[in-house]
C-alpha cells in the first residue's frame, strides 16, 4: 500500500503539472493495466482510487492486459500516461510498478526524474482527496481497446505475402500462466495460424506452478510447450513472460 501510494501520488503530481504546461483542455487521463501476480489487480485499484481522488480520470482494464497493450491504450485513448502492475518475469513472490508517458514508451529523461523527485516529496502513504467536484473519473477499458489493438497489430505485420505462405504453420504456444493469450492467441487465429496454446498454462496462476521461473529466455520454460509441439507435430514454439513482453521460440529442425 505504501509504495502504491506514494508511487501514484507523485506520478499524478507530475502529470498535473506537465498537463498545465501543456495548455491541456481537460483533466488528464492515466491508463492502468495489470499481469497475474499476487495483488495486481488490488494494487491497480489503489492506484485508480488515488489518481481520481487527485484529479485525474483512471482508464483501467477490466481483466488483466499486456504491457504493449498498455503502451497501445496510452496512445489510442490519449492518456497522459501508463502504469503496469507487474513484475514481469521474476519469480512469483515479486510485483511491481512500470510507468510510461504520453507516447507509450517507458519514462525517460527528463520526465523520470522529475517523477521520482516528485515521489520523493510524498511523505505518507495518506493523502487528502480533493472535493467531490474536482476528482477524476475511473473507466474500464475492454473488448473496444482490444480490437482496436489487434486491429492494429494486423497492420504492423512486416511481410503480409510470407504470413499468407505460412499458414499452414502450426504453431504451439504459452503465456506461462501470464497475460500473452489474451492477445497472442487471437492474433495467430487472425492471421490464419494452427495455433495451440499449453493447456496447463493457459489459466492465470500467480504461482506459475509449472516452471521453475517464467522467463521464456530459459530453456526450462519451454519445456511443456515443446512436448506438446511434439506430440501433435507442430513447427514453431513461441511463449512469453507474465506481462507479455517479452519471448521465447524454439523452432523444429529440418
Amino acid at each position: 500500500y505504501y509504495n502504491i501510494s506514494r508511487a501514484t501520488q507523485g506520478l499524478v503530481a507530475y502529470v498535473k503539472k506537465w498537463a498545465d504546461r501543456q495548455k491541456l483542455s481537460r483533466r488528464p487521463r492515466i491508463c492502468i493495466s495489470y499481469d497475474t501476480r499476487y495483488f495486481s489487480r488490488e494494487f491497480a485499484d489503489l492506484a485508480a482510487k488515488v489518481i481520481t481522488d487527485l484529479g485525474c480520470d483512471a482508464l483501467v482494464f477490466g481483466e488483466p492486459r499486456p504491457t504493449p497493450e498498455l503502451s497501445f491504450a496510452v496512445r489510442h485513448h490519449g492518456a497522459q500516461a501508463g502504469i503496469n502492475i507487474t513484475a514481469s518475469h521474476n519469480p512469483p513472490a515479486y510485483n511491481g510498478y512500470k510507468v510510461y508517458f504520453d507516447d507509450g514508451g517507458q519514462v525517460v529523461e527528463p520526465h523520470a526524474s522529475a517523477i521520482i523527485a516528485e515521489v520523493d516529496a510524498v511523505k505518507s502513504a495518506h493523502y487528502e482527496p480533493l472535493p467531490e467536484g474536482g476528482r477524476g473519473e475511473r473507466e474500464t477499458l475492454g473488448a473496444e481497446t482490444d480490437d482496436a489493438y489487434l486491429d492494429r497489430l494486423e497492420k504492423v505485420v512486416l511481410d503480409p505475402a510470407l504470413v499468407e505462405r505460412e499458414k499452414g504453420l502450426k504453431i504451439v504456444y504459452s503465456p506461462l500462466h501470464g497475460v500473452g493469450a489474451s492477445i497472442v492467441m487471437p492474433l495467430l487465429k487472425r492471421l490464419g495460424f494452427d495455433a495451440t496454446a499449453v493447456p496447463e498454462q493457459l489459466a492465470p496462476d500467480s504461482r506459475f506452478p509449472t516452471v521453475e521461473s517464467p522467463n521464456p529466455e530459459y530453456a526450462e520454460a519451454l519445456t511443456m510447450a515443446l512436448q506438446l509441439a511434439d506430440k501433435i507435430g507442430a513447427d514453431l514454439v513461441m511463449a512469453t513472460d507474465p506481462d507479455d513482453d517479452r519471448m521465447g521460440v524454439a523452432v523444429r529442425g529440418r
